[in-house]
């Protein structure tokens, strides 16, 4: 807008004299609504252009006076950026400024919020009906078009958007759900009764996927959330559902679910592929255990909060957990006992009955498209506010001992000990032989200890794969099997509870 199209558009809204708002601004110290402060919100039209702030304000109005002498009639005040400096009679540079870039969403009725699930900075309109722009690219041009009509520097929207955003924070499941109530109908249960599993098992089956249905509520309550498990259903058969099972759960809203996602925690990338969702189903958890340090897989599973550095970029981003994860497996996954407590498995017995959960949740299998559509959304809100429900009663995410106890017993046979463990192991197990008490794998001087190689040979294995014994060994002595220790660079061992005496040959 011209700075005559903005005179004459004052002069036709009558607006409040620049003189008499002078006695106003000296005793008006409270900032506007749409610069973050307690003032009641207004349209931009009705905004008598006093920024909470004697000192800028008394120095816009004598430029605002300045171009009203310029033009002959008054100049409104609210046409005015915050932030100024004197350029010549009736003139002035804008500065570059988050209080500027504000001034410039809210003169053309937009505001920018941070997503806090996907932690995009979105470009709103400033009644709350929506988005202006539906992404970065042209949020981005669009803005850019605003700064070159109101004189506010482009480099603004740059430095700025995300400051600015940060200040107007939410979460669109928090936004949905809303200040709505649970209709008081079951259906958490009726859900999770879907997933088959072993007679017996049921309740640990529920113990854990409803721990996990709270933690995502708890993550939105809370504002993060450090979810310590990661419930993995398991069939061999690729077809059962699992996926679908999740999806129909989370799948709430545009970016919400992710799934296939496989995690490299010394990965930005990947660490904000997978944080950028309320829900992230890890696929290949396997080959994850392969490829990165377990320890530090089970960290990344823990944490509370993320970070990462972005391009080009100085400042590094901290992310507060609003995450939660589950798994699909369909093969032995775990290579650390360890990992056994944060990747519980719930086993399948049969596929999911994803028709009932499809039901129960509002979604309608389309032929046409090949996938579940969303067709009652009443349903799978209600779903959520069943569990934001059993939250605010006060029922745990955290599982018990004895919950963790029987679900690490469960994960135990998931767990991938390696070809030779349990050659290895029953070879340990042998009795001694009946007249000398010797052990296939004992050699003079040894007293009772051996090697990797000794058991090997005994296994009539290939010499080429001690390697692969040593490592059976390593978890027997982590197990209490047999005792190891550490001789002239090499690992020695003895079947607990024998004691051996004397030293070894050099």
């Amino acid at each position: 807008m011209s700075n005559h199209e903005e005179n004459s558009g004052a002069a036709a809204d009558n607006v409040t004299p620049i003189a008499a708002a002078k006695a106003k601004a000296a005793a008006k110290t409270e900032r506007p609504a749409f610069m973050g402060g307690s003032l009641p919100p207004v349209p931009f039209k009705e905004w008598d252009g006093l920024t909470g702030n004697p000192t800028r304000d008394g120095f816009r109005m004598q430029a605002a006076e300045k171009r009203s002498i310029n033009f002959g009639n008054e100049y409104p005040l609210r046409y005015v950026p915050p932030l100024i400096t004197d350029a010549g009679p009736g003139r002035w540079d804008v500065l570059n400024h988050a209080d500027n870039l504000r001034w410039m969403l809210y003169r053309n009725d937009a505001r920018l919020e941070l997503n806090l699930m996907t932690f995009r900075v979105e470009l709103s309109r400033a009644d709350g009906s929506g988005l202006l722009e539906p992404d970065d690219f042209t949020a981005r041009s669009w803005m850019l078009n605003k700064c070159a009509e109101t004189g506010v520097k482009r480099q603004s929207v740059d430095d700025f958007a995300y400051y600015v955003a940060r200040s107007a924070a939410y979460h669109p499941v928090a936004r949905l759900l809303g200040s709505r109530e649970w209709d008081g109908t079951p259906r958490v249960d009726a859900v999770l009764d879907c997933v088959p599993v072993a007679p017996g098992k049921e309740a640990l089956r529920s113990s854990l996927l409803r721990g996990l249905l709270i933690a995502a509520i708890a993550a939105v309550e809370e504002g993060s959330v450090s979810n310590k498990y990661v419930p993995c259903l398991f069939s061999v058969p690729n077809n059962w559902f699992k996926t679908a099972f999740y999806r129909a759960m989370f799948d709430v809203l545009p970016g919400a679910f992710k799934s296939g996602v496989s995690i490299n925690p010394s990965s930005k990338d990947s660490v904000r592929m997978a944080v950028m969702s309320w829900f992230c189903e890890l696929g290949e958890i396997s080959g994850m255990m392969k490829k990165n340090d377990p320890d530090e897989i089970k960290a990344f599973v823990e944490r509370r909060e993320d970070e990462w550095r972005p391009e080009n970029e100085k400042a590094t981003v901290i992310k507060k957990r609003q995450m939660v994860m589950g798994g699909t497996v369909n093969k032995t996954y775990l290579g650390d006992e360890t990992a056994a407590s944060r990747f519980p498995t719930i086993d399948l017995a049969k596929e999911i009955d994803i028709h009932r959960v499809n039901e129960l949740l509002g979604w309608e299998w389309d032929e046409a498209k090949g996938v579940a559509v969303l067709v009652d959304e009443e349903q799978l809100i209600q779903f959520w506010l069943e569990v934001r429900h059993l939250y605010r009663s006060g029922v745990p995410f955290v599982l018990d001992a004895e919950t963790l106890k029987a679900a690490m017993a469960e994960t135990d046979r998931f767990i991938d000990r390696g070809e030779y463990y349990d050659a290895v192991r029953d070879i340990l197990l042998l009795p001694g032989n009946a007249s000398t008490g010797q052990y296939p794998w004992d050699k003079p001087g040894y007293d009772g200890r051996f090697t990797a190689t000794d058991v090997t040979a005994a296994l009539r294995a290939p010499s080429s794969h001690s390697g692969r014994v040593g490592r059976a060994l390593k978890r027997l002595a982590d197990e209490g099997v047999v005792e190891r220790r550490n001789h002239r660079g090499a690992f020695v061992y003895w079947k607990v509870p024998d004691e051996p005496t004397g030293e070894l040959p050099l």
